[in-house]
C-alpha cells in the first residue's frame, strides 16, 4: 500500500502543521502540529490513518496500531485519553487534529450537586 503524503504547512495562527493525508482518500488531509506529529512518527506508530464513518452522520480519523484488527481515534492517542474520557473537536471539524480543537470530556453523567442523604432529608 502506497505511504500516505505528508506535507508541512503553516497554520492561519503562524504555528508549524502537517498535513497527513487520509488513505485511501487522495486528496484528503487531517491537520496535526508539528510537534505531536514529530511525537507520533518517534513513538513508531502508523501514518496509516483511516476516516471511520459513525453512521451518526460524524466521523473520526483512526488507525490500526501495530497492526491489530482493532481501531482507534487517532485524536485519542495524541491526547492521550484515559478510558473514562471522550475526544471532542471543538470546531466540529473531524479533520483538525490540532490540540485547540481537541477537547478532553468525561464520559458518562455530568457530576451533580450534592442531593441529601435519606437520615438528611428527615
Amino acid at each position: 500500500m502506497k505511504e500516505p503524503r505528508i506535507v508541512q504547512a503553516t497554520a492561519a495562527d503562524g504555528r508549524p502543521i502537517v498535513l497527513v493525508e487520509i488513505t485511501c482518500r487522495p486528496g484528503l488531509f487531517a491537520s496535526v502540529d508539528q510537534d505531536a506529529y514529530d511525537a507520533w512518527v518517534a513513538s513508531g506508530r502508523s501514518l496509516r490513518w483511516y476516516l471511520n464513518q459513525n453512521g451518526d452522520g460524524t466521523s473520526r480519523v483512526v488507525t490500526r496500531p501495530h497492526h491489530r484488527t482493532r481501531i482507534v481515534a487517532v485524536g485519542r492517542l495524541l491526547t492521550g485519553a484515559g478510558p473514562t474520557q471522550m475526544v471532542r473537536c471543538a470546531a466540529r471539524d473531524c479533520l483538525n487534529l490540532r490540540q485547540d480543537n481537541l477537547q478532553l470530556v468525561r464520559r458518562g453523567p455530568a457530576p451533580s450537586a450534592s442531593l441529601p442523604t435519606t437520615s438528611e432529608s428527615l
